[in-house]
């Protein structure tokens, strides 16, 4: 479990079929960014603040390469899907979407964290009108955490500003 510290990450991708086009079409890429870290505030509480996105460019992406969001984790259904806490399947997004994330993490006991996490979903098909914050999606969830010597077990119950009462993941 982190406590401190920051990591940046960008990926670009030209998307062809054929290492010219796509299906007699130009070419369209992606552009995928993800900043996060965690701040520890003493020893019982850490902040683990995240932002990532996914933005398409040019004309006519294919439906593999779709934006999409759900789950808690990181291309559970496709590479390119971004984990949001609240909706536990898949959506498709806008060709331009944004997420802000942040989880208040608590040390309840050795091994036993309880959080409160929450994330913000913007999305446009047009890169500088995603910032009009049109329809944000809303997430919310509180986990509780036991790490074993097998890895984490965690309980998550999650709803949206949409879906109030999204549901429970365990993992």
């Amino acid at each position: 479990v982190p406590t401190r510290g920051w990591s940046v990450d960008v990926q670009y991708a030209l998307h062809t079929n054929n290492g010219l086009e796509v299906h007699h079409h130009a070419p369209f890429a992606s552009v995928q960014y993800k900043v996060s870290g965690a701040v520890n505030c003493g020893e019982l509480l850490t902040f683990v603040p995240s932002f990532y996105g996914r933005t398409l460019i040019g004309m006519e992406p294919t439906y593999p390469y779709f934006n999409c969001v759900g789950g808690i984790l990181p291309s559970r259904y496709m590479p390119q899907q971004m984990p949001f806490v609240g909706i536990q399947h898949i959506e498709l997004c806008e060709n331009s979407m944004m997420v802000g994330a942040i989880e208040a993490r608590f040390t309840v006991a050795k091994a036993h964290y309880v959080s409160a996490v929450g994330n913000l979903l913007i999305e446009n098909d047009n890169f500088l009108n995603m910032f009009n914050f049109e329809n944000p999606l809303v997430g919310f969830g509180l986990k509780y955490t036991y790490h074993t010597s097998l890895g984490p077990l965690t309980v998550l119950a999650s709803g949206t500003n949409q879906t109030p009462l999204g549901g429970i993941y365990v993992s």
